[in-house]
């Protein structure tokens, strides 16, 4: 801004040139105050949308965001934490187990005779210390045109290698190096290892169960000793030494429940391709053997853990809804505008904080895309509804009935949900899990639309940190528009002032001649 040569007053005239000029200037400072307060009120607006925007992609990653592991325990969207059975074992070393909803509780008895395990070949380190020629030998599920299985192979070169991490390193380097090929198309994915108790390298399969044994294997050509070495052997028995290798396997359970009811034939055991079992919303995870010692489970129900979470949960929702609706119902009140700076210097800080509160009601009153959003959640929690399973109303989930006050807020029936997750499971699950009609289903997709897309039109509107809109958005490019106004209005207010200065400034230099001469012909008829 021009900093204007000040006159404080005309030469014996009495004028304050100073006031007089500002007097002068006030139409054009008015201008300009009214415009800063137009862009303080888009500023405003923007700072609702984003508290909303905020509020909402927080609740989305708390409750429903399968991609968030830090808020796994409280997600609404997954089985696991609908567990309303809990189990003891008596043994936990061979094998634990929890209920979701619709699981039973009660007794069972649980015999583990084999674990699954992938398939494993453990190499001693004297078999491939100083070796020039190894090669890894991976079949895959594919075959050529004479019907013969394709294998990806790997040639790894360990001469000067002694040590295990030297030799695990080699081996990691050459099968990266192999699925970084494009004309490699069948990739490796298996997981090496250096044990160094067992003194060996150790080739892990993936997947547990007899369906994944591919059959891999390591040949070593020792050229010193002209002797050629595969393990496993192809042949059997083999003289081979320094190696085991087993198939992968299934696990061999057998759960009998209070009644006697197996899952299998007595004195027989099922196969199982995984550690982990689900049977009739029960799942049992294998740690261990049993040893011929069968295992004990006991189940109990216990919803609360279950019922505090949904709590919370509606307690967050209904507080965020209320926001919402106040923005939405809010009067706006045109006496209260943005504070100017002048205004602020006659006022107390909290005086000043209330009347920025008097400035945001009314600011977002009827806004379209908040109220859509709202008529979205209305909808999904009126509406839920399974003419063979009933409402969510049934299970102890309603819309409260104050309509007036709390429209859109969640009331829940503790007594009534406890009792469905208990006795009906199957029919919360449904109603609130379904993938295309369950109610925490449908809010999550409301909320992914409303506030977590790139496509969102709260955020093309008022943006928001960490999105693509984050400053090219309509509210901010407004707010740009009003902010070069500003400065293209006080440069010309700038300018105006100077030429009142000036002009003043010329007006008193002729006073100044004029009562000079006055004086010089009043001398002069004396």
């Amino acid at each position: 801004m021009i900093s204007p040569i000040r006159v404080s007053g005309l030469s014996g005239s009495g004028i304050d040139t100073d006031t007089l000029v500002k007097q002068m200037m006030t139409p054009y400072k008015t201008k300009v105050d009214s415009v800063r307060q137009s862009r303080d009120l888009i500023k405003i607006q923007q700072d609702l949308y984003r508290e909303a925007v905020k509020d909402f992609r927080g609740l989305y990653t708390k409750y429903f965001d399968l991609s968030s592991t830090a808020n796994s325990s409280t997600n609404l969207i997954l089985n696991s934490n609908y567990q309303t059975v809990n189990f003891s074992s008596s043994n936990e070393n061979v094998v634990t187990a929890r209920g979701v909803v619709g699981s039973n509780g009660g007794n069972y008895t649980i015999d583990v005779k084999q674990m699954a395990s992938p398939e494993t070949l453990n190499l001693s380190l004297d078999n491939l210390k100083n070796q020039k020629d190894v090669t890894l030998t991976f079949p895959t599920n594919q075959k050529d045109t004479n019907g013969n299985i394709i294998n990806s192979t790997v040639n790894v070169d360990l001469s000067g290698k002694t040590s295990g991490s030297a030799i695990l390193s080699a081996i990691n380097t050459a099968i990266t190096n192999y699925n970084k090929s494009d004309t490699n198309v069948n990739k490796i994915d298996m997981g090496i290892s250096f044990s160094e108790l067992g003194n060996c390298i150790s080739i892990k399969g993936r997947n547990t169960g007899e369906a994944n044994t591919v059959g891999f294997s390591v040949k070593v050509n020792d050229t010193v000793n002209n002797k050629v070495s595969t393990y496993p052997p192809n042949a059997v028995p083999s003289t081979e030494t320094g190696f085991t290798y087993k198939k992968a396997q299934d696990a061999l359970v057998r759960i009998t429940d209070s009644s006697g009811n197996s899952n299998c034939n007595p004195g027989t055991y099922k196969n199982y391709s995984a550690n982990i079992i689900n049977i009739d919303g029960v799942e049992y995870t294998v740690n261990g053997e049993s040893n011929g010692q069968p295992v004990t489970l006991n189940g109990k129900a216990n919803t609360k853990n279950t019922i505090d979470n949904i709590k919370k949960f509606v307690v967050e929702y209904n507080d965020m809804i209320d926001k919402v609706s106040k923005k939405l119902t809010s009067k706006l009140n045109r006496k209260f505008k943005p504070l100017t700076d002048e205004q602020k210097k006659d006022m107390k800080d909290d005086d000043i904080k209330l009347w920025n509160e008097k400035v945001k009601e009314g600011q977002l009153r009827n806004d379209s895309i908040l109220s859509s959003f709202r008529e979205k959640c209305l909808d999904i929690f009126s509406t839920s509804e399974n003419y063979s399973l009933g409402s969510l109303k049934d299970i102890g989930i309603s819309l409260n009935p104050d309509y007036k006050n709390q429209k859109g807020q969640l009331v829940i029936d503790e007594t009534k949900l406890s009792k469905a997750l208990t006795e009906n499971g199957d029919k919360v699950k449904t109603l609130l899990l379904d993938p295309n009609t369950g109610a925490f289903q449908k809010l999550k997709t409301t909320l992914y639309d409303t506030f977590m897309t790139s496509k969102a039109p709260i955020l093309k509107k008022a943006g928001f940190e960490g999105t693509l809109y984050v400053a090219d958005n309509d509210l901010s490019k407004k707010i740009k528009d009003k902010e070069d106004l500003i400065y293209n209005l006080e440069k010309d207010l700038s300018l105006r002032e100077q030429s009142y200065y000036s002009k003043f400034a010329l007006l008193e230099k002729a006073m100044s001649r004029m009562n000079s001469q006055q004086s010089w012909l009043a001398q002069s008829f004396k």
